[in-house]
């Protein structure tokens, strides 16, 4: 651990906490803020390549009692979970602008200094940006569709079926849509453009060509 870390965790030890509600039911409340923080803390998992620039590319892995494995729908949900938390501290960050200044725009030294506030929603912000970032440039591949599980480096986890027990990951259906919405909720919510759009753009075609390809009825969902 260097100097500087140890510091900052000391600095934290002094920080004030600011209780947040999510919701008037206290125990929910407690399992939302506690799900919150082990999705920041523990399941966002920075990744990096030779030559990469900040920010990093983030992997929102099912956790350390997994192996911090990536599951489609997995890190989809806790995407969502990211999305709503950093709609409450937009909120509350503007409803904070009359009584304290906003430092979220200033060169900081450290990232979490500044009010509460202020660093829960950069700390969210970081890492909904880095996992969009993760998602179309680490584990999308240019001719292949998206897998079932992936490693933290990018890496596709060998899709399994019924018929073979070694390999108990089965592509599904929602791999693909659960990322591809990611790309959509990300667009809607924050002001950034979205990272390496033509790889989304892709993505979206070899999805459509694959549901098309055992589409065994000719039908579609929709008119």
């Amino acid at each position: 651990m260097s100097s500087e870390t140890a510091t900052e965790a000391l600095g934290l030890l002094s920080r004030q906490f600011q209780g947040q509600s999510f919701t008037n039911n206290k125990h929910i409340n407690l399992c939302l803020r506690r799900n919150l923080e082990y999705i920041l803390s523990v399941c966002s998992v920075p990744v990096s390549k030779a030559g990469d620039q900040e920010p990093n590319a983030i992997a929102l892995t099912c956790g350390d009692i997994d192996s911090h494995r990536i599951a489609p729908a997995a890190s989809f949900y806790a995407f969502q979970i990211l999305l709503l938390a950093r709609k409450h501290f937009q909120d509350r960050h503007l409803d904070n602008l009359a009584n304290q200044p906003c430092e979220c725009n200033k060169r900081l030294t450290s990232k979490m200094e500044g009010p509460y506030i202020c660093v829960m929603k950069r700390r969210i912000e970081r890492v909904c940006k880095g996992h969009i970032k993760w998602v179309f440039d680490y584990a999308n591949k240019p001719t292949e569709t998206f897998g079932s599980h992936y490693w933290v480096n990018g890496d596709r986890i060998s899709d399994g079926n019924r018929n073979d027990p070694s390999c108990p990951f089965e592509k599904s259906l929602v791999d693909d849509p659960f990322q591809i919405i990611k790309a959509g909720d990300f667009s809607q919510t924050f002001d950034d453009p979205l990272p390496n759009k033509p790889a989304i753009q892709q993505a979206i075609a070899q999805w459509i060509a694959e549901i098309d390809g055992i589409n065994k009825m000719g039908v579609d969902a929709f008119p």
